[in-house]
């Protein structure tokens, strides 16, 4: 996916004097964060150094783009009106938890690796998921 998104990126310095910064930001909105987002809820428990990566390239994007290599990341994210790929991704991931759950045409594949459980205690919400449970437990060395 980095591959991808460098690609896309190189191409745009080419183009730089030619499109007006506005154009370059619709641009990144189209072509760049689409590949960001794909399977998202899929790569969202990828590696710290893998997820830093997906944010640093984020970044080169956003200071290119608009032309300010000063700024902090959050600063260049509110520039574009959005968020960072760990926020979006436990969005998405979240929202996917909830169409599993609450819409009845989502995939019963999907409906069956989330399961609600009904509690005989009152508490605040009646929703609470269920947790699987592990098929293995180790602690410490084996040896």
């Amino acid at each position: 996916m980095c591959k991808k998104v460098n690609n896309q990126l190189n191409v745009m310095p080419c183009f730089r004097k030619l499109i007006p910064r506005g154009t370059l930001r619709k641009l990144y909105k189209a072509y760049i964060l689409p590949h960001f987002y794909y399977c998202s809820s899929v790569w969202h428990f990828c590696g710290a150094s893998d997820a830093d990566k997906l944010e640093a390239l984020n970044k080169r994007n956003l200071r290119f783009i608009l032309g300010d290599y000063s700024s902090p990341y959050c600063s260049l994210l509110k520039k574009v009106n959005s968020t960072s790929l760990a926020n979006k991704r436990v969005q998405n991931f979240l929202t996917l938890l909830y169409e599993s759950l609450f819409f009845p045409h989502f995939p019963a594949y999907m409906k069956k690796m989330f399961s609600l459980r009904s509690s005989c205690y009152d508490l605040r919400g009646n929703n609470i998921l269920s947790l699987c449970k592990p098929r293995t437990t180790s602690f410490g060395l084996t040896g």
